[in-house]
Formats: C-alpha cells, sequence, structure tokens
C-alpha cells in the first residue's frame, strides 16, 4: 500500500563544477553542468517536499552572491533563472510554498536547502548529525547559514532510516555529510523510485561504486551508494540522480508527473 499518489521533478538551475567534486578520484580537468532536483510528491497526508533548490535570491542579489559563492570560492556561481524558481513551478500544478506540510532534506548543501524558509507551514525532517553539523559554530563553505538558520522553522530531528509515511520512507546515506539521506518513493504504476540525492551524483558512482568526491568517509559513502543500489534491485525500481544530466534531460518534469 501507498500514500504517494504522484510524483513531480522540479529542475531548479544548473552547477558548473570539476567532475572531480563528483567523482572520487577524477583529475578535475573536466567541468560538468549539473542539474539540481527537487521533488514534489501529492500524498494523501498532503504535499511533500524532498530538498528545496537553489536560493535565487542569493544568486540575483551582486552582495549576497558574493558572500556565499565567490568569497567562498563557489565559481562560476550556479544558474537559476525564473523558469527554475522552485515557488514559480510549483504553481504550475497549483501548489504554493505555504500548501508544504513535509519538508525532507537530504543534507543542507546550498542547492538543497534554498528555499526552505519559504515553507512556512512545513515540517522539516533532518537527520540528527546532519543538523548538529550544520547548526556549529563553522560550517565548511556549501553550507548558507541564511538559508536553514534562524526563526520559524518546525524541524523534526531523527536518527536512522526513518517512516513518513506508507510510501515514503527516509533511508539513512552518510558519507556525502555526516547526515545525509535519500528518499524511497513508492508509486502505484511507478513502482519504487530511489531518489539518491547526492549518495551519488552520476552514474559512474553507482556503476563503478565510487564515492562523490566531497565526502565524510570513502567507505562510508560507497556502503551508502552500495546499498540504494540494493533497494533499487530488490524491488525493481528505478535510481534517480538528480546532478545526472544524461538523466535529467530524459525524465518528466513539472507539470509532467510520475504516478
Amino acid at each position: 500500500m501507498t500514500k504517494v499518489k504522484r510524483m513531480f521533478v522540479c529542475l531548479c538551475g544548473f552547477e558548473f563544477i570539476p567532475r572531480s567534486i563528483s567523482l572520487k578520484g577524477d583529475p578535475g580537468r573536466i567541468y560538468l553542468s549539473e542539474p539540481v532536483c527537487a521533488y514534489l510528491f501529492d500524498t494523501e497526508e498532503g504535499w511533500v517536499l524532498f530538498d528545496t533548490g537553489l536560493n535565487r535570491d542569493i544568486i540575483t542579489d551582486p552582495e549576497l552572491e558574493d558572500r556565499y559563492f565567490t568569497s567562498r570560492g563557489w565559481v562560476p556561481t550556479p544558474i537559476c533563472d525564473e523558469q527554475h524558481d522552485l515557488c514559480n513551478q510549483l504553481t504550475q500544478v497549483g501548489v504554493s510554498m505555504a500548501d508544504i506540510r513535509y519538508v525532507v532534506l537530504s543534507h543542507l548543501h546550498a542547492d538543497h536547502t534554498g528555499n526552505l524558509k519559504k515553507c512556512t507551514n512545513a515540517r522539516v525532517l533532518v537527520q540528527r548529525a546532519e543538523y548538529d553539523f550544520g547548526f556549529a559554530a563553522e560550517t565548511p563553505p556549501p553550507w548558507f547559514d541564511i538559508d536553514y538558520q534562524g526563526a520559524g522553522i518546525d524541524w523534526q530531528i531523527i536518527e536512522g532510516d526513518y517512516l513518513l509515511m506508507d510510501g515514503l520512507e527516509i533511508i539513512d546515506t552518510k558519507g556525502h555529510t555526516p547526515g545525509h539521506q535519500s528518499l524511497v518513493a513508492t508509486l502505484e504504476k511507478s513502482g519504487a523510485m530511489v531518489l539518491t540525492a547526492d549518495a551519488g551524483d552520476l552514474f559512474e558512482n553507482f556503476e563503478m561504486e565510487v564515492a562523490c568526491g566531497e565526502n565524510i568517509k570513502d567507505e562510508t559513502a560507497v556502503a551508502s551508494i552500495c546499498r540504494l543500489k540494493n533497494i533499487a534491485e530488490e524491488r525493481k525500481g528505478t535510481l534517480f540522480l538528480g546532478h545526472e544530466i544524461e538523466w535529467v534531460k530524459k525524465i518528466k518534469l513539472i507539470p509532467q508527473y510520475y504516478d
């Protein structure tokens, strides 16, 4: 049984980064244009978001862009046009940010937390290890405190795997960050959708079982990649890679959906 009726994929912009960030051991001479995705679920218990894309307000404000991107070495700045704005995409299916009941954050990197504060009525699920790291006195450049710190966020701190509802399973996939998590969504017609987030960015991560270049420990990151592969195989499901351009070029994007 599943309470998930539809899954929408939102394309929230593009990052231009060295391949070595996504694939451990790569020389770094090749740069990739990697998409940034978020996922919207229509469920019997309300609307659910898995990640919230990039904060376009930072990208379009020169002072904030310098403070959060350029000065931290995140160059060039990601692309997030009006068509990539998450709020604009949700309106295509008659949904506002205030309608979101749950937000599941894969982790607290800036390309996943950008519109979090606009989800004013949502409960936000994050792993304990990720929350503790993100609220430490100092964090590495990809963590933007402006996106997730401050009053008004209804946090639900979890530890390990967690069943949000029938058909939406949060999977502990630490490795890329201390508390990274992925999501398995089960749809009546499409079956199990294994949303990897940044456990693995590219097909090569899963085919060769190689960690992303940015991770807390190679062995931990590879174990999470293998776990997601096994879940997809056991359930005859589909791996959804939100940073893999060849994958995103061929899937259904909002307002189209999977059911």
